[in-house]
């Protein structure tokens, strides 16, 4: 597994994926925040849990905030 933070825009989004989380593209302003995502994911895959759809369409919601694209 490389290091996300080596990840290519295109990588880093299939990854993203590959957790059932959909992001939206990505950007400089929104890479940091996927990366961070992508690191809680994993942790939470190493630790036996999966978050659920809820879970990652809040999420969704809260980046779209961030850069916002979303009020």
């Amino acid at each position: 597994m490389a290091a996300a933070a080596q990840l290519t825009d295109e990588e880093l989004f299939s990854e993203l994926r590959r957790f059932g989380f959909s992001p939206g593209p990505v950007t400089e302003s929104t890479r940091p925040v996927y990366l961070k995502k992508l690191k809680k994911l994993r942790e939470d895959e190493r630790a036996g849990h999966n978050p659920g759809l809820h879970d990652n369409i809040f999420t969704n919601e809260v980046i779209l905030q961030k850069v916002g694209f979303f009020c």
